[in-house]
């Protein structure tokens, strides 16, 4: 509604990310921006910080997993859901802290979908660790709820990419400031 306001004549189109192609799809002048977790982006492209936050997992109302006490062992007990399509390098980070332990989760399920992912969970014994925003959006619709994930991993960074080629235009710099200023 604010960005209706403000630029009454702005034509957005929002395109889903190529799975773990995000970031080439700017290189390719296939997207202007794209909003996400990417921890090296190429040298001709520019970054802005939107936010962070923490990660969570979680798990069905009715889960099992609620009648013993919730540790790394419960944790890596049951089938996991990825969701490496747009959380690669996160996905990636989970399973390197794993890693260090010496220790290994089960992927059961790959999903490229933040959307979808609660209503899986909410009908399996599979565990997911998303953003807490997701978890807390579409928690209660799904019958889910969040624990603590029983591993230390680090905030999640959401950050806003461009190529160069956009940077000194004058209606991109605008968009990127609106969006920016969203998240201050």
């Amino acid at each position: 509604g604010r960005l209706a306001k403000e630029a009454p004549g702005l034509e957005l189109r929002v395109v889903a990310a190529q799975p773990q192609l995000g970031l080439d799809m700017l290189e390719s002048n296939q997207v202007e921006l794209v909003a996400g977790y990417y921890p090296k982006p190429g040298a001709n492209l520019r970054t802005r910080f939107l936010f962070e936050e923490k990660v969570v997992c979680l798990v069905r109302a009715s889960h099992p997993c609620l009648q013993r006490p919730w540790n790394l062992d419960a944790y890596l007990g049951y089938g996991h859901v990825n969701l490496a399509a747009h959380t690669r390098y996160f996905s990636e980070r989970i399973d390197q802290a794993l890693l260090a332990q010496n220790r290994t989760r089960r992927v059961a399920l790959t999903l490229s979908s933040y959307l979808a992912c609660p209503f899986v969970v909410g009908n399996s014994d599979l565990v997911a660790t998303v953003p807490a925003s997701v978890a807390s959006a579409l928690g209660k619709q799904a019958g889910t709820v969040t624990l603590e994930v029983p591993l230390p991993l680090p905030m999640l960074t959401v950050s806003l990419y461009w190529h160069e080629r956009h940077h000194r235009d004058p209606a991109h710099a605008w968009v990127r400031q609106f969006i920016g200023a969203m998240f201050n």
